[in-house]
Formats: structure tokens, C-alpha cells, sequence
């Protein structure tokens, strides 16, 4: 709340609230892997994290393996890691916020 004060005192009188939809369901399990591997060393740890994303599932009585997408289960963290909410000065600044997040 301190931060949502201040910034409303420096002019952000605008808030952009988005939902990143679908998006922890497309990150590639190679890129990642190459991301995390390239700060975290330790084989088992990278072991386990591989693991974890390589999991079957089960739908409609079939299974597969994913090769892009990160488990989330049930917690209502993964649905906060899907929102946006930025801070603008002025209804354009709001749109460019919007526009910037729609295209990536």
C-alpha cells in the first residue's frame, strides 16, 4: 500500500490490470531448462526441476507428456503470477502499457 501511495502521489493515476492468459502453458521446457542452467548448477537440483516438468498427465483417461508449459496446481499463487497490473500517469500511458503487453 506504501507503493501504491507513493506512486499515486508522483501522477500514476492509471492502472493497467491484466490476465496473462495461457501463458505459463507455452514456455518450452528446453529454453527453460537453458535459463535455469545457466544459474544454478547443482545436476540434482536440475534433475529434480526436469523431472517436475517432464511429469505425465492424465486427461480424459489418456496420457501424455508435455514439452512446453509449467505445472501450476491449485494454488492461488500461479493465478497472481498471471496478472499484470502496471502503473501509468495518463490514459495514453495506460494504452501504451496495454499495447506493449498484448504483443508479447
Amino acid at each position: 500500500m506504501r507503493e501504491v501511495d507513493r506512486l499515486f502521489k508522483e501522477g500514476y493515476t492509471w492502472v493497467v490490470d491484466a490476465d496473462l492468459q495461457s501463458y505459463f502453458d507455452s514456455i518450452p521446457h528446453d529454453r527453460l531448462m537453458a535459463l535455469v542452467a545457466g544459474a544454478i548448477s547443482d545436476g540434482p537440483v536440475l534433475s529434480l526441476l526436469e523431472g517436475f516438468l517432464q511429469q505425465d498427465i492424465m486427461k480424459d483417461m489418456a496420457r501424455w507428456r508435455p514439452t512446453a508449459g509449467t505445472p501450476q496446481g491449485g494454488s492461488h499463487l500461479a493465478a497472481a503470477r498471471q496478472s499484470l497490473s502496471a502503473p501509468a500517469r495518463s490514459a495514453d500511458g495506460a494504452e501504451r502499457v496495454a499495447d506493449g503487453a498484448v504483443r508479447r
